[in-house]
């Protein structure tokens, strides 16, 4: 991480790395059990009827109450930010972090050395290497030092996570959107079938420009990531002291160059490359080749995790609970037909709604550029939304249109095609997964510039 980046995005940040993964399930917990309560006690659903049509059947059925949805959210944010605290609470030991931030000294040469082999040190002993990247981490001296560390090291590319730091703001705002469109869901859905459809399209062309607008400034930080990998130079890396002429402001205390102290470490880990290169130009092409084939595939651009697409659509999950008692209410089959389709909406929909609204931020933002005039940015928003809105609708109206219908093949056929779909989209996630946890596989740097494998230049 670099030091100027915001402290609470980077908690964030790290709450989602590291906490999220329990915080979901207490959610999925939390609302499950109110939402079976509900099927059992029906004053908590204290919402008007309404028609559902599964299979040519229209069923009258109680509509959705909000308790699941609720205290579903209520678990999900107390988890996510207290989950290492509980860990201790019941004798557990926390997930620690070693995050550098006071560990070097400044102005005495021999602590400022040992500090730096201090850093090395931590990284040797590390399972992984979590980036918490921004737009200024590859113009950093002493996080580029990072990377060359753990390449020197041979240390697994596929063992550096790559976190923009921005998306603790990106989920918290996809989150609010969604919440927003299942609280309208719920007081919609007493309508009359068209009367609801036109509804959800006013609701959701109201609540998506902003969220949207939000993601695109996401997107532009991760459009930065290609360009600073592809272009990456050592000597082109700043670092605070060289910034004030190596004297500590408003002193005349006298800074050692960090730059020196580094450039004996490079000249010790990367040597002489082929062809007589030097240790500099080593590394560059270790960290433009090598980062360019194996974490640009995975970040960058505007690719988002699959996982993290999911914790971003929670509140998705979480509204479905309060219609468990749906599934009592109807028939047998139609009962599985409706249940195959909240599994298909909560798992494949909504992470294609987050990556396909984020690849039309993208190519809008390619093809009217990023606009510093306050309008015209709006304008590319409001039209990047209604794009998006259109995906949504158009997606979600095909999933009910077969659901509704008495045949089962159309629904046989439309559900494996947005499994297909949501697989396609997350293609890269899936590749990474089972290298690292089926394959085993190892690639270092040198393994991957050696095989010729970074030659390839990456499209994002």
């Amino acid at each position: 991480h670099d030091w100027a980046t915001k402290g609470f995005l980077k908690y964030i940040t790290l709450s989602i790395i590291y906490n999220s993964v329990p915080a979901t399930v207490a959610a999925v917990v939390f609302s499950g059990t109110f939402g079976g309560l509900q099927v059992f006690v029906p004053p908590l659903r204290r919402m008007a009827p309404m028609v559902l049509e599964v299979g040519g059947t229209e069923y009258w059925v109680d509509s959705v109450g909000y308790f699941g949805l609720g205290m579903g959210l209520w678990g999900f944010c107390f988890f996510l930010l207290f989950w290492q605290r509980i860990r201790k609470l019941f004798g557990c030991r926390s997930r620690e972090v070693f995050m550098d931030k006071l560990c070097i000294h400044q102005t005495d040469p021999d602590l400022k050395a040992k500090g730096i082999l201090g850093l090395a040190g931590f990284l040797a002993l590390s399972d992984r290497l979590v980036v918490l990247w921004s737009p200024r981490y590859f113009t950093r001296l002493w996080c580029v030092y990072e990377i060359a560390s753990w390449m020197s090291q041979r240390k697994s590319l596929l063992k550096i996570e790559m976190e923009p730091v921005a998306q603790g703001a990106f989920v918290a705002c996809v989150m609010v959107g969604m919440v927003i469109l299942m609280v309208a869901m719920v007081w919609l859905a007493r309508l009359a079938s068209i009367m609801y459809a036109i509804s959800m399209g006013v609701a959701t062309s109201m609540v998506v420009p902003l969220p949207l607008h939000i993601i695109r400034r996401f997107v532009r930080d991760l459009r930065r990531m290609p360009d600073q990998i592809n272009n990456f130079a050592f000597a082109n890396a700043e670092c605070f002291c060289c910034s004030v002429n190596h004297v500590i402001p408003n002193t005349q205390i006298v800074i050692p160059c960090d730059r020196d102290v580094i450039q004996v470490k490079l000249d010790a880990w990367f040597g002489q490359g082929e062809g007589g290169k030097a240790p500099e130009e080593l590394f560059n092409e270790y960290v433009r080749e090598a980062f360019g084939r194996n974490i640009l595939k995975r970040v960058g651009g505007a690719k988002v995790k699959y996982g993290l697409a999911l914790i971003a659509t929670i509140p998705g999950w979480l509204f479905i609970t309060d219609r468990f008692h749906i599934l009592y209410e109807i028939d047998g089959i139609d009962a599985w037909r409706l249940m195959f389709h909240y599994v298909a909406t909560t798992l494949g929909v909504f992470p294609c709604m987050v990556r396909i609204a984020l690849q039309i931020a993208n190519v809008f933002d390619r093809v009217f550029g990023v606009r510093e005039n306050i309008a015209a940015d709006v304008c590319v928003t409001i039209l990047a939304s209604g794009c998006t809105v259109f995906f949504v609708l158009g997606l979600l109206g095909a999933l009910m249109m077969t659901l509704a219908m008495k045949v089962v093949w159309p629904q046989a056929i439309m559900l494996p095609t947005v499994g297909l779909v949501t697989l396609f989209l997350y293609r890269e996630d899936w590749k990474a997964w089972y290298k690292v946890h089926v394959k085993g596989e190892k690639l270092t740097a040198q393994d991957a510039v050696a095989a010729g494998k970074g030659t390839e230049t990456v499209q994002v």
